[in-house]
């Protein structure tokens, strides 16, 4: 009897152990899982700035080249009035020298 006792509790022994190293292989896998999900949490906070951000700057971006083709439709306008207010002037000194 005192043998088989030996036998039973040298079992309950093992598998003790062997729960326990379970035990601390499920631990660790959970703490690994966590802290995977806190750096998948962290960049897909990162990717959310980054993409905040180049947003951001294509907005100004376009902005300015909105505003740089302005200001060239308005020089191109200025140019054609003041070619012909100048061309107008050396047709008129043109008609005066000619004519008078």
């Amino acid at each position: 009897m005192s043998s088989s006792y030996s036998n039973q509790h040298t079992h309950e022994q093992q598998n003790d152990d062997s729960l326990n190293r379970l035990f601390n292989k499920v631990h660790s896998l959970r703490e690994i899982t966590l802290h995977i999900h806190n750096d998948a949490e962290q960049q897909h906070s990162l990717l959310q700035d980054t993409s905040s951000a180049f947003d951001q700057v294509r907005l100004q971006v376009s902005s300015s080249a909105r505003q740089f083709a302005d200001k060239i439709a308005q020089y191109t306008g200025s140019h054609r009035i003041t070619a012909a207010i100048v061309g107008g002037f050396v047709g008129l000194w043109a008609l005066w020298f000619f004519f008078l």
